[in-house]
């Protein structure tokens, strides 16, 4: 028992001042992540167990509730303590709620109590402030329907795994008929988060070009007319943009694919290097012979015969020399990240689809004659990975 005061008055002190040598050993900083995590599960009692998790929806309208009124950008903005009547002044929140908000933030460590009435930000308290706070909007604005009706979906449903789109706990959340990709465009509001998060989800993590050597992989011995790149689905374009920017003397077109809407936003800025065309994955890729047919997050939207249907009009593309690129979550068979089986949860609410594992993968890319050259896997948190493909 000694031992372990003594561990724990180590433990206390570390949370307190954790070194930057720690934070920047990305290594390091996730092994003592996940210790801390499973330490504070063990240490639970049945009822801190159930009311942790059964309360859990709280926290997604607790931190809402922060970033709309503001209440975080203003204690982050703070070089000295902030008292609630300072935070309600300066949020135009009345002062005893904001007390009460305050207390619960403190309480769950999203902002540090330093005295009585005395607050100042933390890690926690500069996430939740823009830009990441936009994630806090999408999730509670647009996820969280489908995630309510999540529990009562499974059981209309017998528990059988989601495979339509068109009828997932999106439908029975949102009480519509519409894929979700349909029902988003009709929705101006969530469409805009949609569109505004999706670059960011992965903020802080590795990029697939800190670790995929595109120039050796892709583009040797290029022209000026080379299609260098084509980003298949690409939304707005910004893993185009960050290959243009990382390497910005390579030789070729880049080339940016999606509905029509999308194309006409990416069209309003001001990217002469960078080619904008319309186009459906579900139809046959126009442009041929291209070294590399990009595919970021497309095919964990969709089942395995859609998905086929995808792969094989990039492969009616192909030259000799030319790869597909998926950029997606690969799962290991054992010992899933929390980040990544979120993600399969997340899609299976949203899509009625799923994160795949690696033989997954392996049998959706062989069953249409791809041939798996490597997978790179770039994002130790997710199993984001890069699966280089040639035709079989």
């Amino acid at each position: 028992m000694e031992g372990v005061g003594a561990l724990v008055q180590k433990i206390e002190k570390l949370a307190e001042d954790l070194p930057a040598s720690v934070l920047e050993n990305d290594n390091l900083r996730r092994r003592l992540r996940e210790a801390s995590k499973n330490l504070s599960i063990a240490a639970q009692t049945p009822s801190d167990t159930v009311h942790l998790i059964a309360y859990s929806t709280l926290y997604s309208s607790m931190a809402r509730v922060g970033v709309d009124t503001k209440l975080f950008e203003v204690v982050s903005k703070s070089v000295e303590p902030i008292s609630s009547e300072q935070a309600a002044e300066a949020t135009g929140v009345d002062p005893i709620l904001m007390k009460r908000f305050l207390r619960f933030y403190a309480s769950f460590s999203w902002v540090k109590e330093v005295g009585e009435n005395q607050f100042m930000a933390n890690n926690v308290t500069k996430a939740l402030c823009p830009p990441l706070s936009t994630g806090i909007e999408f999730f509670n604005t647009v996820l969280n329907p489908p995630f309510a009706a999540l529990p009562e979906y499974l059981k209309s449903h017998d528990y059988k795994n989601p495979t339509n789109p068109v009828d997932s706990p999106w439908q029975m959340g949102y009480n519509t008929k519409d894929h979700p990709f349909v029902w988003l465009q009709s929705n101006l509001k969530h469409f805009q988060l949609f569109m505004t998060w999706l670059p960011m989800e992965r903020e802080g993590l590795p990029l697939w070009l800190d670790v995929f050597p595109f120039e050796q992989e892709v583009a040797q011995n290029t022209t000026d007319d080379t299609v260098l790149f084509v980003d298949v689905g690409s939304a707005l374009g910004s893993q185009s943009v960050m290959l243009r920017e990382k390497h910005p003397s390579l030789k070729g077109k880049v080339i940016i694919q999606d509905q029509q809407h999308v194309i006409a936003a990416f069209q309003q800025m001001d990217r002469p290097d960078i080619e904008a065309q319309v186009y459906d994955f579900l139809t046959p890729q126009p442009v041929k012979g291209a070294r590399a047919y990009y595919l970021r997050n497309i095919l964990h939207d969709h089942q395995d015969g859609q998905c086929r249907e995808i792969l094989r009009n990039q492969i009616s593309a192909m030259a000799d020399d030319s790869v597909i690129l998926i950029d997606d979550i690969v799962l290991p068979e054992t010992g899933a990240r929390w980040r990544a089986t979120m993600a399969d949860m997340n899609m299976m609410s949203a899509l009625a689809a799923r994160e795949r594992s690696k033989k997954e993968v392996f049998a959706l890319l062989e069953s249409v004659g791809l041939k798996v050259v490597k997978v790179w896997e770039y994002a130790v948190e997710t199993g984001d990975s890069i699966i280089v493909a040639r035709r079989g």
